[in-house]
């Protein structure tokens, strides 16, 4: 297991089982802080396409047999990318929230993306597919269905193609100091028809290379090429829940 990213909620669930809470309060941070965020973030974009969306920070969180709890507060994505990204501030680090899945073809493939140098965080990492927590969990939206969206959004994978979506723990890069629920997708396609269809995505350019591989194929791949740790531990996470059913 990479010791850039550990198990901080040895958890599997279904959706029911995922309480949400938004604090209404805000993240926050000091003057100083803010200045430096702001005077960072001002002198970055002018040459990139950094949007500063609305993401959730993980405030705090527990867990049972049967239940995760998280509590979130709202946050901007300035934050994260300059005291986590870019260590604006040492030792300052936003808690915002991310959720991935290894999702699995109805031929038992699975699907894992190598980030495109686009992206602000993880480029030239190989991933399984997923996205930061952002407004619409924040308004309501539940996570597990969020990442059904980033799934249609990322691959053209449509609800229809989802035979289900299971919580199988919480984790945290520590790299980017970056808490991330980690999730199984299902799939009733198998992957001919998904490469197919992923070429329509809207956001396909997320990534440079799709891979599907077998479940006995997975340590030799992490042994040979470069994987984000979160997505590491995701796929180390499956391995040992669902090994012997894929």
């Amino acid at each position: 297991m990479s010791s850039n990213a550990e198990i901080l909620a040895d958890f599997i669930g279904d959706k029911e089982q995922i309480l949400i809470t938004v604090d209404s309060m805000k993240a926050l941070y000091s003057e100083q802080i803010r200045d430096k965020v702001d005077r960072l973030w001002d002198r970055i974009v002018k040459d990139n396409y950094l949007f500063n969306g609305i993401v959730a920070n993980l405030h705090c969180y527990s867990f049972s047999e049967d239940k995760l709890m998280l509590t979130l507060r709202e946050d901007e994505y300035r934050y994260f990318y300059a005291l986590n990204l870019k260590n604006a501030v040492p030792d300052n680090y936003t808690n915002t929230l991310a959720i991935c899945s290894v999702v699995v073809t109805a031929d038992k493939m699975i699907v894992i993306g190598k980030r495109s140098m686009l992206l602000a965080e993880g480029n030239e990492e190989w991933h399984v597919p997923g996205g930061t927590i952002d407004e619409r969990v924040l308004m309501g939206m539940h996570p597990l269905d969020m990442m059904k969206a980033e799934l249609e959004e990322e691959l053209n994978i449509s609800e229809s193609d989802i035979i289900s979506i299971k919580c199988i723990g919480l984790g945290v890069n520590h790299v980017y100091h970056k808490p991330e629920i980690l999730t199984y997708t299902e799939l009733s396609i198998n992957s001919q028809e998904l490469s197919q269809k992923m070429e329509f995505a809207k956001d396909f350019r997320e990534h440079s290379c799709i891979r599907f591989l077998k479940a006995n194929e997975i340590d030799d791949f992490l042994c040979k090429n470069k994987i984000a740790p979160i997505g590491e531990l995701c796929l180390e996470r499956f391995m040992k829940v669902y090994w012997k059913e894929v």
